[in-house]
Formats: structure tokens, sequence, C-alpha cells
């Protein structure tokens, strides 16, 4: 499955993305049980890896233009 995105939302997704993770790790930090905490450290390593495709194509097609 292939979305095209133009870069403002791009930009936008990653901003959100960015927001999310950052409330994300203070969740962590409160969580005390194991298992949950095990799945958000995976969710997070997940959206970080979104945000850096992201960021790839943000910055070759800031490359291309």
């Amino acid at each position: 499955m292939t979305y095209e995105f133009n870069e403002d939302e791009v930009a936008l997704v990653a901003e959100a993305l960015k927001i999310y993770v950052a409330d994300l790790r203070a969740e962590i930090a409160g969580t005390e049980k194991y298992e949950w905490r095990d799945a958000l450290h995976r969710e997070e390593r997940a959206l970080n890896s979104v945000m850096a495709k992201l960021g790839h194509v943000a910055a070759s097609s800031a490359t291309t233009a």
C-alpha cells in the first residue's frame, strides 16, 4: 500500500507524531507494570521509525524540488 503526501502534509504528520511521542515518554515514565511499559516502548520505537522515514521523505522532497 502506497500513499502520497505533499510537503505540508508530511510536516504536519511529523509534528503531530513528535508531540505524541513526547507525551508517550511521559506515560512510559509513569507506568509501573512491566508489560505495559514494554508495549509502550515498542510503540515508541515504531513511531520513531515512522518519523525517521518521514524525515527522509521530507529531506528527499526538498532536494528534488
